[in-house]
């Protein structure tokens, strides 16, 4: 029986079985060959991770890296605190020259409030209200101090805002914290 197309007249030539499976033949070498290369290469990336986590690994357990680390370590913690003393003191004669009279439950409420959870950059007073600018080394300690304040009774509202970390430095979170002080006594002119 002689292969006949029917279509002939409209393409101008006739189909054969033998080109349409050189087409199948040449899809599935590509597929086959672009599956091989996705392979190699996810091959290639394991490996390169697997030295990585090995070094990794070598270094946990060296004693030399050990001591150097717990050295390095105690020295930022050092360096850390007195930097947030030298910072509240600024802070505080900053605090003392914007309000004529220094109220000292006041500064020793916002001492206690934030020690050791976060160090503020200003403070700013204006009437009835303190801004106070800061960061904290998480959104826990922020949550911690927003707690402290809302707990005491000097303030009639607290409010965090600006929120955002600084994620390319050392990962810091930096807020605003505004305070509406509770009528005149509360800034000093008891």
């Amino acid at each position: 029986m002689n292969y006949f197309n029917f279509f002939s007249q409209y393409s101008g030539k006739r189909s054969s079985p033998i080109g349409d499976k050189k087409t199948l033949l040449i899809i599935g070498l590509a597929a086959v060959a672009l599956c091989a290369g996705s392979y190699g290469f996810t091959l290639f990336r394991c490996a390169s991770y697997q030295a990585q986590l090995d070094y990794l690994e070598k270094i946990k357990n060296d004693e030399g890296f050990l001591s150097q680390h717990s050295v390095a370590t105690r020295v930022s913690e050092q360096i850390g605190g007195a930097d947030q003393e030298l910072a509240f003191m600024q802070l505080l004669e900053a605090y003392t020259g914007a309000v004529s009279t220094l109220d000292p439950e006041l500064a020793d409420l916002i001492d206690a409030s934030t020690a050791g959870l976060a160090t503020f950059s200003s403070i700013t007073l204006s009437g009835l209200e303190l801004e106070l600018t800061g960061y904290a080394a998480d959104l826990a300690s922020v949550s911690a101090v927003e707690r402290n304040f809302r707990g005491s009774e000097r303030f009639s509202s607290v409010l965090m805002s600006l929120m955002e970390r600084d994620t390319e430095a050392n990962g810091m979170v930096y807020f605003t914290c505004l305070l509406q002080l509770k009528g005149e006594e509360a800034v000093g002119n008891e």
